[in-house]
């Protein structure tokens, strides 16, 4: 199912990635795809492909300590937050790293197009828990890494 509908959206979709492509290039300086390191399936690291939402060579640092503290339940200011709004966020909010384009690509996300690439390799399903990040997956414990 996943290579079946992956084919066909990756074929409906040509001209959408080659337009956001090449909205990215000319709104920020650097490449129009992002790859990361992500966790998938039994544990095993795959490269993620996504459209470049933010500046080039932007710092990974707020993230990765958002993730971690969130992860190990000690998010401080942001689970009270949480409990205001419907639902959590995992991400950092009003988030200076991203371009204008990336950030339209986020609410609208597109900039997970790509992601069909990694479908068609095998390396994630179009349903299914999003793979995350290797700082998110070494703060496991034991009990979450039942999803894998």
């Amino acid at each position: 199912m996943d290579l079946f509908l992956g084919v066909a959206l990756l074929i409906l979709s040509v001209p959408l990635l080659a337009f956001i492509a090449i909205i990215v290039r000319l709104d920020s300086p650097g490449p129009a795809f992002f790859r990361q390191t992500r966790i998938g399936m039994g544990g095993r690291p795959f490269k993620m492909w996504k459209f470049r939402t933010m500046a080039r060579d932007a710092s990974d640092e707020l993230h990765r300590d958002l993730v971690v503290r969130m992860v190990r339940g000690c998010a401080g200011d942001e689970r009270e937050e949480a409990a205001e709004r419907p639902r959590r966020i995992y991400k950092l909010a009003d988030d200076p790293r991203i371009t204008r384009v990336g950030r339209w690509l986020r609410r609208a996300s597109l900039d997970e197009l790509p992601q069909l690439f990694n479908v068609l390799r095998g390396e994630m399903s179009l349903v299914g828990p999003r793979p995350p990040v290797t700082y998110e997956y070494e703060a496991y414990e034991a009990w979450q890494l039942e999803r894998f």
